[in-house]
């Protein structure tokens, strides 16, 4: 994806993430994993680095954090052992990680 204009990606990611909104209302445990995953892409094509962990201190440490405890939910959802208010926080953190990142910082 990151070989993409910045403008075509953040359609595409705008778009998805559409398209998961009925399906986070309505099936939230089968939807988060999905969503996480859009997130993760889009943290990489952002520059950060998920699997290696030497992101700095600050606000970029803190948001890859956030995507972790996130991501952790979302497996466990994935599974059928997550707590419903667990998986609502998940939500939320992931769609201000989303907003941080396209709204925010709009461009690589």
């Amino acid at each position: 994806m990151s070989s993409m204009e910045p403008g075509l990606d953040l359609h595409e990611w705008q778009t998805r993430l559409e398209q998961l909104q009925p399906a986070l209302h309505e099936t939230p445990d089968a939807a988060l994993p999905e969503l996480a995953d859009l997130v993760g892409e889009i943290m990489e094509a952002r520059g950060y680095q998920l699997h290696e962990r030497t992101t700095e201190a600050g606000e970029e440490r803190e948001l890859v954090t956030s995507y972790d405890a996130a991501r952790d939910t979302a497996d466990r959802a994935e599974a059928g052992e997550a707590d419903p208010g667990d998986v609502g926080d998940a939500i939320n953190q992931l769609r201000a990680i989303y907003d941080t990142l396209t709204v925010e910082r709009a461009t690589p």
